[in-house]
């Protein structure tokens, strides 16, 4: 076997151990030996089916273990799974079908399209053919087609070889101390590259992925299943702080947090009642996370991102971008079923991401390049404004946008979420006041509005949208 070829490792492990649960259910484990039946089936009824190499299948999946199943079984036929968002109604499908240029799509939910369907339960009607030979997966060849969260402007498709998948996994599992018998809870959805990474790392090493009743409550969760690894997004850590009380469960021993910058008041709380925070810094282009903090973090050390995983490459450039790069590093941008690859002499990805690192190598994230604007000849970054909120009592969310204005150009307003009906904003101009410079703070704050949302980031595209529609410059109202 080439060193650039592995043994898929599903199948490593129903061979040496077939017993072993890579999969936990409410109504029960799966066992090795029957997610790789589970696999088998639907290769025999996809290689009938006509799928191959390089065959691009779209995946608009709510059931997990249906998409587990199937991911695993094109990566066998050297097919790339499109992962779509089931947030997507029917009749968002067919941009992103056109965008990477699908041939099929399997689906377990209604739809009309021109595309052939199939749905999950019909790709198990095949007998299980045995391989006659250990099933080997290239670790160049292309895997995976992810959708960006498009907060700024239409989702791009971020295409992924095994070998990105692989190495990230790797650099997170050794990160994390992740074992064989160790629990994943899985809360993330799967088109998303976060809960992508907790299904590769346990395959990796033997763990379980946890996959919880789709509406049971995180806390409930975490003491039901015991799992000893989480990954959230700092929302869902601030609802489980808000509905649990004490320390966490004993078997809780990492808890992954990305997304987005987290309110200073959710970290003092979560190191307070000793909950083994990680706080990250990762994006799609780099199949997930690509510097955390260490085990037993301190609070100074959680107000950054960490450090460079293994696997990964991280530089600051002249103007303060963060650029990366490394084995992790994804192929290519597809459009219109064609490859563009955005990239340096180098190698060298610039995310659009702004930051510095400091002289331990921890990194800081100030906020993205294009969020920036100018308001009376003075650059404002709106991540910094939203910074100093979510360091007040009170605030659990905020995204600040520009507004136009006849004077200055354009202002800054906020959407503000906040804990238990909390409104003040004539405190929160105080406090801004004192810790911002007078330009800096919001000339309005709005409640978080229901806005239809992409992914598990808030879309800044909608709510500067949102914004523009409420803002009267001649008013200048709170509302």
């Amino acid at each position: 076997m080439s060193s650039r070829e592995t043994v898929c490792p599903l199948f490593r492990w129903s061979r040496e151990t077939p017993d072993r649960p890579l999969v936990r259910l409410p109504s029960g484990p799966i066992m090795a030996a029957a997610l790789e039946e589970r696999v088998r089936r639907a290769v025999a009824r996809l290689r009938t089916e006509g799928v191959g190499s390089g065959d691009r299948i779209g995946l608009w999946l709510d059931d997990p273990v249906a998409t587990l199943t199937i991911l695993l079984a094109l990566w066998r036929l050297r097919a790339v799974a499109c992962l779509l968002s089931t947030r997507l109604p029917a009749a968002g499908l067919e941009a992103p079908i056109r965008q990477v240029g699908l041939q099929a799509l399997i689906t377990d939910r209604p739809c009309a399209t021109t595309l052939l369907c199939w749905h999950p339960e019909a790709l198990q009607d095949a007998p299980p053919t045995a391989p006659e030979a250990p099933p080997r997966l290239a670790m160049e060849q292309h895997a995976t087609v992810f959708f960006t969260s498009g907060s700024t402007g239409a989702p791009k498709g971020v295409l992924h070889t095994i070998g990105n998948l692989i190495d990230s996994a790797r650099g997170v599992a050794a990160h994390l101390h992740l074992q064989p018998g160790d629990r994943w809870l899985l809360v993330l959805p799967l088109y998303h590259v976060g809960g992508m990474g907790v299904l590769m790392r346990c395959l990796l090493v033997g763990a379980e992925v946890v996959i919880p009743e789709r509406r049971e409550p995180l806390g409930r969760a975490l003491v039901h299943y015991a799992p000893t690894h989480v990954s959230l997004v700092h929302t869902q850590l601030w609802r489980l702080l808000r509905d649990t009380e004490g320390p966490p469960p004993r078997t809780l021993r990492a808890v992954l947090l990305g997304g987005s910058a987290i309110p200073e008041e959710v970290l003092q709380e979560g190191a307070a009642r000793g909950w083994p925070l990680h706080t990250s810094y990762g994006l799609t282009e780099m199949a997930s996370t690509v510097t955390a903090t260490p085990p037993g973090a301190s609070l100074e050390l959680l107000r950054t991102s960490g450090r460079v995983l293994p696997y990964r490459e991280l530089t600051i450039g002249p103007d303060g971008s963060i650029l990366v790069r490394g084995p992790v590093r994804f192929v290519g941008y597809l459009e219109n079923g064609r490859l563009r690859r955005p990239f340096d002499e180098a190698g060298w990805f610039d995310t659009g991401d702004l930051g510095w690192l400091d002289e331990a190598g921890y990194l800081h994230v100030e906020g993205r390049r294009d969020n920036r604007f100018i308001s009376g000849g003075e650059n404002i970054q709106p991540e910094a404004i939203e910074r100093a909120l979510l360091r007040l009592p009170g605030v659990a969310e905020a995204v600040v946008v520009p507004v136009p204005d006849p004077e200055f150009g354009e202002r800054p307003a906020a959407f503000v979420r906040t804990e238990e009906k909390r409104w003040e904003p004539d405190r929160w101009r105080a406090e801004l006041r004192r810790a911002l410079p007078g330009f800096m703070v919001p000339v309005a704050f709005w409640p978080w509005p229901a806005l239809p949302d992409g992914g598990i980031k808030a879309s800044r595209r909608l709510l500067k949208e949102e914004a523009r529609r409420r803002w009267s410059p001649a008013e200048r109202e709170d509302r």
